[in-house]
């Protein structure tokens, strides 16, 4: 099934529709490109059975994950190259908000 067609949009535009972000010709850099290298992945797969047996507390909130809960394994905040421990999906992916913003737009 397609999109319709719309009179305002370019034929190309008019192409994406309904895909959302796929097809944009943007592949995801490799997961060593973004800090997933061979180190992380081999102490992500060392961790997994406890992890996956729910013997292992998320670092960031402290509450156990659940065996079958989807987790991450968690850098320092201040420095990616550091480790921290598994944790949740829900608080790794939240820490983008809570960080403090470190600019300006204006001086007062």
């Amino acid at each position: 099934m397609t999109a319709p067609q719309s009179k305002f949009l370019s034929p190309a535009a008019n192409d994406r529709r309904g895909r959302g972000n796929r097809g944009r010709g943007r592949a995801k850099a490799k997961t060593g490109v973004r800090g997933y290298g061979n180190a992380h992945q081999k102490l992500r797969k060392k961790l997994a059975p406890m992890v996956d047996a729910g013997d292992v507390r998320c670092w960031r909130c402290g509450d156990p994950i659940l065996p079958g809960e989807k987790w991450d394994l968690g850098h320092d905040d201040e420095d990616r190259s550091q480790y921290r421990g598994p944790e949740h999906v829900r608080c790794n992916r939240a820490t983008a908000s809570r960080r403090t913003r470190r600019w300006n737009s204006r001086e007062w």
